[in-house]
């Protein structure tokens, strides 16, 4: 069963009636709108106020009824805010752990035990890979080994409950709402020192990368860095690693984000073409934009590549399934502690049963998309700036550069021109898209 975040209206005027215990019944009106209006009774008494609370739906009546399971707190309460955005886009959640069966496939891999590291946030516990770098036999030696969550979901299949969640969600880097219980995800994590799964793509390096190929191993990482201590690493030689990413980007790279974002793209892209020879599994597909609009996104100094990888679907895994963005065949490989279709490439790349998650991957990426948006509004509120720049697109549309996001707000403004953006926040709308509203004019000291 879902449960669903959202405001009860206890200052609007109208009443919906009392239960047989003479409670009140009042409106609730979800965050996230995918969800229904409902009734819900409270025994609340301040009604000078809206408040927050998660609730669950009894009935399926044309407006159902529904039960307050927690009182999240006063809108307008940032911390409360917060709280209810997480609940709102991630509304299923794990009633209770069974016990966790260890993989019997822990004592028959080859070990990869050579020097291995991993670069992460601060303070990540869910570190879905590591990079290994050694000579054997002469040869350097490269590996990029991805936690083998598809093993452990194998052998707990009520594991696949994690398909109803989707993806874990992130506030300011920190994980708010995990796709496994912690206790599951800490087993499953390429934490230093210990013994864990992995599915490796291990390759030789000249100055070019030769023979990828995919291998299950169990892996022992040695060591956890963050993005700015990274470079003090002794266990592998960062300037090679540096080498070899820059390789894959073909341009330089100083910062050790794009280093490691280049690795997991050559990953993905690799298991996608496996995935194409299988036949199975979820790839990413995105249709070049029509060139009206990439035109105008040019005129208009937008990254059009930007708005084709937001833009991005899953798709069953087809010869025809292309990325416009990276110009390649692509799929989600490398974050499955984090997110389901990686999971399900796991399985499909193992030989495992595939199971049909195409249109729960959809869903849930929207709404991952729609709790980063609220979260951003919310950070922009506190802000609070008294003019911010933007660039009308269209009839609707203005880009924000300073908050890297499209806005939707009517006017009559030729596409192109600068504006000056003004908002306010009407607490009286439930959502958080419709509680920030804009108005724009045109910057005079731009024209």
């Amino acid at each position: 069963m879902s449960r669903i975040a959202g405001v009860l209206q206890l200052t609007n005027k109208t009443r919906y009636g009392l239960t047989s215990r003479n409670v009140p019944m009042y409106l609730f009106s979800p965050l996230n709108n995918v969800f229904p209006q409902m009734i819900v009774a409270s025994t609340h008494r301040d009604l000078k106020r809206n408040i927050l609370v998660i609730a669950e739906k009894i009935n399926d009546d044309k407006l159902p009824r529904g039960q307050i399971v927690e009182v999240v707190g006063a809108c307008g309460d940032p911390l409360a805010e917060r709280k209810a955005i997480h609940v709102a886009y991630s509304p299923d959640y794990w009633t209770k752990i069974p016990e966790t069966k260890e993989p019997s496939s822990f004592f028959f891999r080859p070990v990869l035990d050579v020097p291995t590291i991993n670069i992460d946030p601060p303070g990540c516990q869910d570190i879905d890979d590591c990079i290994s770098i050694w000579e054997e036999s002469g040869i350097t030696k490269v590996a990029i080994t991805i936690a083998d969550v598809a093993e452990w979901v194998a052998e707990n299949p009520w594991m696949t409950h994690a398909q109803n969640i989707g993806q874990s969600l992130y506030d300011g880097g920190v994980p708010v709402r995990s796709m496994f219980p912690k206790t599951v995800e800490h087993k499953m994590s390429l934490l230093p020192g210990e013994r864990r799964l992995g599915y490796a793509l291990i390759f030789s390096w000249d100055g070019y990368i030769r023979d990828p190929q995919f291998k299950e191993v169990t892996i022992i990482n040695k060591a956890s860095y963050t993005y700015d201590s990274c470079r003090l690493a002794t266990e592998i030689s960062i300037p090679l690693l540096q080498s070899i990413c820059e390789h894959l980007a073909a341009r330089p790279l100083i910062d050790p984000h794009d280093w490691i974002a280049e690795l997991m793209i050559f990953y993905n892209k690799t298991m996608a073409e496996e995935l194409v020879k299988l036949g199975k599994g979820l790839l990413r597909h995105h249709s070049m934009p029509d060139g009206e609009k990439m035109d105008k996104y040019e005129r208009l100094g937008l990254n059009a590549r930007m708005f084709a990888y937001a833009a991005a679907t899953y798709e069953h895994t087809s010869p025809k399934v292309q990325h416009w963005g990276f110009q390649t065949r692509y799929c989600h490989g490398s974050s499955p502690i984090r997110r389901w279709a990686d999971v399900v490439n796991q399985m499909a790349m193992k030989g495992m049963p595939v199971p049909n998650a195409r249109e729960d991957c959809n869903r849930l990426q929207k709404f991952a998309k729609k709790h980063a948006r609220d979260l951003a509004f919310m950070d922009i509120l506190q802000r609070r700036p008294e003019n911010t720049p933007g660039i009308v697109v269209s009839s609707t549309r203005v880009w924000v550069s300073d908050w890297s996001r499209m806005i939707t707000c009517p006017n009559d403004i030729l596409p192109g021109t600068p504006v000056v953006i003004r908002y306010f926040l009407d607490m009286q709308r439930a959502t958080w898209k419709q509680r920030l509203v804009f108005h724009i004019k045109i910057d005079q000291t731009l024209v």
